[in-house]
């Protein structure tokens, strides 16, 4: 798992092209501060999944619908929440219902946004009952493959090109996850 992590630290690093040469100086704090705030969320949001797969874990005695239940539903009660709040810090529009962007997007950014959705609650839904079903250790080591698999999505859709170390790093965690899962296989055996 250290090994996992550390190599997710330097697949996060990435190239050097972080530091801003622009002479602007507002905009080489504002990339600086976007990144900062980037690497700050993440690492809080590595904390609240490894909270809520302990929790889940814990509440395997529940049936996993009942749990998926109050993730949609505090999902919905959230992002409407942030839906209505956020044109109060908007300073850039006159009136309230300016600031409500629910409707103002194109059927493409719709059509991308239901998929997102779609393979974000799909994804909840598994890693719900993944954790009611095995060890959290186990399968959040096994969630490590979407690093992987996030790094191929960008290299096919996005032709990113990786560092030497980015790929060691993905291979790396490629084969821990494997090994690891071989082992767990032979000991139930």
């Amino acid at each position: 798992m250290i090994i996992c992590f550390t190599c997710v630290f330097f697949l996060g690093k990435g190239k050097e092209e972080n530091e801003v040469t622009s002479d602007d100086v507002v905009a080489a704090n504002t990339n600086k501060s976007l990144y900062t705030l980037g690497v700050f969320l993440a690492m809080a949001t590595s904390w609240v999944y490894s909270i809520n797969a302990v929790l889940n874990r814990s509440l395997s005695n529940y049936h996993y619908v009942i749990i998926m239940f109050y993730h949609g539903l505090l999902g919905i009660i959230l992002g409407l929440s942030l839906i209505l709040i956020a044109p109060f810090f908007n300073n850039n529009i006159s009136h309230y219902s300016e600031g409500i962007t629910f409707f103002s997007y194109s059927r493409d950014q719709y059509l991308k946004m239901l998929v997102a959705v779609m393979f974000d609650t799909i994804g909840v839904n598994c890693m719900t009952i993944a954790y009611q079903s095995d060890g959290s250790g186990f399968v959040s080591l096994l969630s490590y493959i979407s690093i992987v698999y996030a790094f191929v999505g960008d290299l096919i859709i996005f032709n990113e090109i990786f560092t030497i170390i980015q790929i060691l790093c993905s291979f790396t965690i490629l084969g821990i996850i494997v090994g690891v899962s071989v082992a767990k296989l032979k000991l139930k055996v």
